[in-house]
């Protein structure tokens, strides 16, 4: 007995339409078939998608026309320096400038984020403060663990020090 390989499709459009499907494993056949059934049939589907296109492109418009306009004022009130480039990598800095920076206002001044960095007088160089503290190289958070607990005595062991970025 030969394994069925063009099926006959009832498409939730309506329209009837076989389908090869002998690049597909036997064993995983009417699965595919009954998933098919659910869908509309290929030329429906292109059809809604290309609407849908339309309408997703007018939406973008809309969308990056308001964040321009905003990029615009913000950069106008800020007095920002004017960007050099062509026309459509003028209107990407603008608004890539202006979500860059009112993210980082947010960030730092409005949530207050904590920005944790210290530099040595005396190398001018930052010291990691850990946040990769399994790796083997940075034991600086163990050095301050111990340098706490021993109170104004330095630990013993050298602190790890990093070029600033």
């Amino acid at each position: 007995m030969a394994v069925r390989t063009n099926w006959n499709v009832d498409h939730h459009c309506g329209h009837q339409v076989i389908h090869d499907l002998s690049d597909r494993p036997a064993d995983r056949r009417a699965g595919f078939v009954r998933w098919l059934a659910d869908t509309d049939c290929t030329d429906c589907w292109k059809a809604a998608r290309d609407a849908d296109a339309t309408s997703q492109e007018q939406w973008l418009a809309t969308k990056r026309a308001e964040e321009q306009q905003a990029a615009t004022e913000w950069a106008r009130r800020f007095d920002m320096p004017p960007l050099e480039g062509g026309e459509r990598a003028l209107a990407w800095g603008e608004r890539s400038r202006h979500q860059l920076m009112t993210a980082a206002h947010t960030a730092l001044v409005v949530e207050g984020f904590p920005v944790k960095s210290s530099v040595s007088k005396a190398s001018g160089r930052r010291r990691c403060h850990g946040a990769h503290e399994s790796t083997p190289r940075c034991r600086t958070r163990e050095w301050q663990r111990s340098a706490s607990l021993a109170g104004p005595t330095p630990s013993p062991r050298p602190q790890t020090t990093h070029a600033p970025p």
